[in-house]
């Protein structure tokens, strides 16, 4: 050989080098060379010879070719036998093709041979110790699984049963009565209740579109807190005496932070305002048989931050202080029924993020209440009810929600009669639906209808008709009614819901029929677990929510949701609206996924908000409408964590807004931030 020869050579067969080198140095035993060739190359799966060897046709046996992949030989010619003629070209894999099998790895770190040994040796006793670990586990699953097996011997025995079963019968003879009242304010157990009925944890048959949520003996607030997380150790009982029970409420302390804008919804008291605020809210709870009193009230202090305002949007209203009920309540239960004087808030209706007709959007207001507190089943199906009345006011200092946050003056105007009804219904032959109807109807105290039915039940009254014509210029009403379902799918862990709602009574069918969509919002949404284990489980949620005008303001203007012509106010407590705080006359869509894991959760969330997008301010050629859009796009981080008798939720988002105040480039960004902190004292 004139050179060496660079030979390449696999991982599998590292005889492979001595091999070629055999094969060049052997050619004048041509048998010999082409049956270590085939030989050699049979055992290598997918190795083509005609890229290296060329010149001499090779014969295979049958096995060999089922190894060997690629052979083609040239043809053979009659030649004299000499060495020029017999000589074989192999073409070798050039040097930068088998380089990288070379190369060292740079990855490896260097290190001693007495510092690997002690490495390994770590990692050894660590090892060693996880097994002993599981050992001592299998051996406790050993002891629980022989107790079980006890234990279902011993009901065997027909002697044993009612020991072994002594306070299982006593919890199933135990007759459940309503108890505490978890506030809609409590929007952290608000969330995690839905949660447990997707997951089946507490019964399916409370569908939470009327709340406040109440616990029962059966299930009482800190057994709920154990429900969500197992972990959570709470005792809330300081006195308890036969029938007497005095027990401490949570503390709890809301805080909301907005850095250029006024922005944020459902948060009871708190103004819509820019700046720092917060909310801080404890008491007691005190029952005495039939008699419930739920004593938590609030202290609130607001902001009144400069932020940018036009004519259409926005006033720099003044900050206050503020001590009262908050959600307290005095009942008496007769059974599922209860009868309470309150100042709590309401939520009605199958939505989370909004309510078209009840919400904690604005502070609770004083209110008369009959109502079911637990589920009431019959064989049609099962009910719920709730039915109001309540006292509407407003603050002359601060601006309403539904006219772009500016003040109005309103003269010789007294408080407002609210009369509210709420009706849930799941029929027994449409297993997991739900349908309801929800209906407000609110007038000037000192001008109300004489007959007994239109003043004290105008809720029951008539439907059609009931803000027009003569009637309705001596006695000035206004009504709102909403239709809903709610379909449960309890194998998925998901739920689907739909709410419809007019905020104009119709004067008869025909009007009805001819133009439904007249004066309507809507929301439709979809939440859905994805379970992993027992605690743990993802969640995904969708809303769509829909106030502003339907395009048949072009023949008859119906102005936007919570506004009214003959009731100045609109459909507003402390000048906030009761329902769908996301906004006056706009359009949103939220998209939420989270983790969670016993109280812990860490998500994302997303809204896009359509400001008012059909509010009638320009000509005819742009058929009233704005030619600008106001668009916020808001991102958000969404968190929740446990640190001993401390339960936190925070909700960090980033809004953007693209044409702020309908001007057009006039973009800015808004940091909001809120925090919840329950203290389990």
């Amino acid at each position: 050989m004139k050179k060496g020869l660079n030979v390449y050579y696999g991982k599998k067969n590292i005889l492979l080098f001595f091999i070629l080198l055999l094969i060049v140095n052997t050619v004048q035993a041509q048998t010999t060379w082409k049956q270590k060739v085939t030989n050699a190359f049979s055992t290598i799966n997918s190795f083509d010879l005609t890229k290296y060897v060329k010149g001499y046709q090779i014969k295979l046996n049958d096995s060999s070719k089922k190894n060997l992949v690629k052979v083609n030989a040239a043809p053979t010619e009659k030649k004299p036998k000499t060495k020029a003629t017999n000589k074989i070209h192999i073409y070798l894999p050039k040097i930068s093709k088998i380089y990288h099998y070379f190369k060292k790895d740079t990855t490896l770190q260097k290190i001693s041979k007495v510092n690997l040994k002690q490495v390994k040796e770590n990692k050894i006793d660590q090892l060693n110790v996880n097994i002993l670990d599981l050992q001592d586990h299998i051996e406790r699953l050993q002891i629980k699984k022989l107790a079980l097996e006890n234990k279902i011997k011993s009901l065997n025995k027909p002697d044993s049963v009612k020991i072994v079963l002594k306070e299982d019968i006593a919890y199933f003879n135990k007759k459940a009565q309503a108890y505490s009242i978890i506030p809609v304010g409590y929007n952290d157990i608000d969330e995690e209740v839905r949660n447990l009925v997707l997951l089946d944890k507490i019964p399916t048959n409370n569908n939470l579109t009327i709340r406040p949520y109440y616990t029962n003996t059966k299930l009482t607030y800190q057994q709920l807190l154990t429900t969500i997380d197992s972990s959570i150790q709470y005792e809330p009982t300081l006195y308890k005496k036969k029938s007497f029970v005095i027990e401490k409420l949570p503390i709890q302390l809301a805080q909301k932070y907005n850095s250029n804008r006024p922005y944020g919804w459902n948060d009871g008291a708190m103004s819509y305002s820019k700046g720092y605020q917060f909310q801080v809210s404890g008491g007691v709870f005190a029952a005495w048989k039939n008699f419930k009193l739920q004593l938590r009230p609030e202290y609130v202090q607001t902001a009144s931050g400069q932020y940018e305002t036009n004519g259409y949007w926005g006033q720099v209203n003044s900050a206050y202080k503020k001590f009262w009920l908050g959600n307290s309540s005095l009942r008496f239960d007769l059974g599922k029924l209860s009868f309470s004087a309150s100042t709590q808030n309401l939520w009605w209706g199958p939505g989370i993020y909004n309510s078209l007709l009840m919400s904690n959007n604005a502070e609770g207001f004083f209110h008369y209440s009959f109502n079911t507190n637990r589920p009431i089943k019959n064989f049609l199906g099962t009910w719920q009810f709730q039915i109001i009345w309540a006292k509407l006011t407003y603050d002359s200092a601060q601006g309403f929600e539904n006219t772009g946050l500016k003040r109005r003056i309103i003269n010789d105007k007294s408080n407002r009669f609210l009369n509210s009804l709420a009706l849930d219904y799941q029929p027994s032959f449409l297993k997991n639906i739900s349908l309801g109807i929800n209906r407000s109807v609110q007038s000037y105290y000192d001008i109300q209808p004489t007959d007994y039915l239109n003043k004290n039940f105008p809720v029951i009254g008539k439907f059609f008709g009931s803000t027009q014509g003569q009637y309705a210029l001596d006695y000035p009403q206004d009504q709102l009614v909403s239709v809903y379902t709610k379909w449960m799918l309890p194998k998925s862990h998901a739920e689907i819901y739909y709410e419809y709602a007019y905020n104009d009574a119709k004067q008869n069918f025909r009007d009805l029929f001819l133009d439904m969509s007249h004066s309507t919002a809507y929301i439709l949404g979809f939440k859905k677990l994805f379970v992993y284990t027992d605690k743990k489980f993802l969640d995904f949620g969708v809303e769509v929510l829909k106030l502003a005008q339907t395009p048949s303001y072009l023949h008859r203007n119906a102005g936007n949701f919570y506004e009214h012509s003959q009731l100045l106010e609109g459909y507003t407590n402390q000048n906030q609206i009761i329902g769908a705080g996301a906004g006056f006359g706009n359009n949103m869509q939220t998209v939420q996924i989270g983790l969670n894991e016993g109280w812990e959760k860490l998500g994302v969330i997303f809204h896009h908000i359509q400001q008012n997008p059909m509010a009638l301010v320009s000509g005819v050629n742009d058929l009233g409408l704005r030619t600008t859009q106001w668009n916020d796009f808001s991102y958000g981080i969404q968190a929740k964590h446990r640190y001993k008798n401390l339960l936190f939720n925070a909700n960090v988002e980033v809004v953007n807004s693209k044409n702020y105040l309908w001007q057009e480039h006039n973009n800015i960004t808004n940091f909001y931030f809120y925090l919840n902190t329950i203290l389990l004292w």
